[in-house]
């Protein structure tokens, strides 16, 4: 199997601290702090990569230290690096505030942008691809009419989104596989209904430590939706040989185990 993963890599320095600060003027005392990988793309790109999963990770760096960082934190025989340049020079990076119950405050410090439009050896990854792993970020949005007019499933993380806000919709909408958190939703089960109704194949919506609930539309019925377009278009379309249509990019080691952050791009933590 081969997976495109597209969206943010960052390096983050993480605060622990007993529990979020209230909104007033305070000293706080951090147990411990350190820097590392962060991202939700990179960190879903690493975590397949040790699984075993041959998975290219498009992204955005910039020329500085941090960027070399993030460089060497990716590096492993199966992950595949295209990182554009960011317009400043500058690589994504936050600072992330760990309260021990488990509840997160990120502050960007760094949020780079990159060209416009996706560029070729990633649209070639695209076409040899068998998942498409579209997270949120600008450069995710041509990725999404590309991955559907080629026929390649849509896997995408939408983090807290509630339904409602308008940069997630384009992404809920062209989702295959549709994953959510609970935290902004007034109804996480009428929530996965809809998005099954309107043609997802599988929800899953993670809740904390309440766990996770999730609806696979084989299971319950529901509208034939993108999903099943996009299997007749798979059968039809001609495949790019998988080991043909990768190109060389760093290729040594074992990258670190980063965990699965929520939105910002956030991977360690965002």
């Amino acid at each position: 199997m081969q997976v495109l993963v597209n969206g943010a890599a960052a390096w983050n320095t993480l605060v622990h601290v007993a529990a979020l600060p209230e909104p007033r003027s305070q000293m706080l005392m951090a147990s411990r702090h350190h820097d590392g990988l962060g991202g939700t793309s990179a960190g879903k790109a690493v975590t397949l990569a040790a699984l075993g999963v041959d998975v290219t990770l498009s992204t955005v760096l910039g020329d500085d230290e941090e960027a070399a960082k993030v460089r060497e934190a990716l590096r492993h025989d199966l992950l595949r690096l295209v990182a554009q340049p960011t317009h400043a020079g500058r690589t994504e990076r936050h600072v992330n505030l760990m309260a021990d119950d488990g509840s997160r405050v990120s502050i960007y410090l760094e949020l780079p942008s990159g060209p416009p439009g996706p560029p070729a050896d990633v649209l070639a990854a695209l076409d040899a691809a068998d998942v498409a792993v579209l997270d949120l970020a600008d450069s995710s949005v041509p990725l999404l009419a590309a991955a559907r007019e080629r026929g390649v499933p849509v896997w995408c993380d939408v983090h807290d989104d509630d339904g409602i806000g308008a940069y997630a919709r384009p992404f809920a909408e062209a989702a295959d596989v549709l994953l959510v958190s609970a935290d902004r939703l007034a109804d996480p089960r009428a929530y996965l209904r809809a998005r099954v109704d309107a043609g997802s194949t599988l929800v899953v919506c993670s809740d904390g430590a309440r766990g996770a609930i999730a609806l696979d539309r084989r299971l319950v019925g529901g509208r034939r939706g993108a999903g099943d377009r996009r299997r007749r278009h798979q059968r039809r379309r001609r495949r790019v040989p998988r080991r043909a249509a990768r190109q060389p990019g760093p290729r040594h080691g074992r990258a670190p185990r980063v965990g699965l952050g929520r939105r910002g791009d956030g991977g360690h933590g965002e």
